[in-house]
């Protein structure tokens, strides 16, 4: 994922575009890349919150929109890392 890939899915998060029906394959490779980047968003909030894994948890959109916020140059290099990470994970199976 490039660097402006990560800052595309950044902004679809935060402007909820996210489609639940992509209808043409570039929104679809979007949507798979945003969902891995919330994905990964979600993983960092649940560890900075410490909240176990087995309680089941879901951030809420203003959450996810003050952790977008918050996001630094290291924290977004550290988040689109375990964004790849999952993409990678995904490429296994």
């Amino acid at each position: 994922m490039t660097r402006k890939e990560f800052g595309q899915a950044i902004e679809a998060i935060r402007q909820g575009r996210i489609s639940r029906q992509p209808s043409r394959a570039a929104e679809v490779e979007e949507a798979q890349r945003a969902g891995r980047v919330l994905a990964a968003m979600c993983l960092v909030m649940r560890s900075l919150r410490i909240i176990p894994e087995e309680k089941m948890w879901e951030p809420t959109r203003a959450q996810i929109l003050e952790f977008i916020d918050s996001l630094n140059e290291h924290r977004r290099r550290m988040l689109k890392r375990i964004a790849e990470e999952e993409e990678e994970i995904e490429e296994d199976k």
